[in-house]
């Protein structure tokens, strides 16, 4: 699969969410989408995927390891961390999420 083609399938994920209202699976997928653009180079899209990802997990109160697994496994081609909250964003984004 592409790049252009893995992004395609990350954001259809992520607007789902988001049409689902289910705001962790939405920051997990823009989590995907930041990472996804940041390899092709669009560094305005990654900076905007990657602060919305941020935003949502801030918002989901993640205070145990549990609360930490991801939904996704892999998503678009991308393996997301044993453990994602706002903090692993900020890690991956330090440039964005500061």
């Amino acid at each position: 699969m592409t790049l252009p083609e893995q992004i395609c399938e990350a954001e259809a994920e992520l607007s789902l969410a988001k049409a689902t209202e289910n705001k962790r699976r939405a920051a997990e997928a823009s989590y995907v989408v930041a990472r996804l653009y940041r390899d092709i180079g669009d560094i305005e899209a990654a900076k905007l995927y990657a602060r919305e990802s941020f935003f949502l997990f801030t918002q989901l109160c993640i205070n145990a390891l549990e609360d930490a697994a991801p939904r996704y496994f892999s998503l678009a081609g991308v393996h997301l961390p044993n453990l994602i909250h706002e903090n692993v964003v900020r890690s991956t984004f330090p440039e964005y999420c500061s």
